[in-house]
């Protein structure tokens, strides 16, 4: 809901930041726990958080759509699966300088 709830929503401003403010609270929890796992050393502590943040978020946020369009379990497990057989190299992007 939270992904999709903008669409067709013009003259619903509320509704557009409320939306707004969950995907940003999303975002935050998933930032703040990847901050945490830094801290304990679960991750290394170059880590830009943010950026890996907004990467879980985006492949969340597109499951979510798939699943409310009725896609499989099985699909999901393959999208997850996959974005997550690139761990090691996310991690490593993401305590290197950006690429230009």
């Amino acid at each position: 809901m939270i992904n999709l709830a903008t669409v067709g929503s013009d003259g619903h401003e509320a509704l557009v930041d409320l939306t707004r403010q969950l995907r940003t609270d999303g975002f935050e929890l998933i930032r703040a726990r990847l901050a945490e796992a830094v801290a304990v050393g679960e991750l290394p502590a170059a880590l830009d958080v943010t950026r890996l943040a907004r990467f879980l978020q985006t492949v969340q946020s597109g499951m979510a759509i798939r699943a409310r369009d009725g896609a499989e379990q099985s699909e999901l497990e393959d999208v997850a699966e996959l974005a997550m057989s690139g761990w090691d190299a996310m991690i490593l992007r993401c305590t290197g300088p950006r690429a230009s």
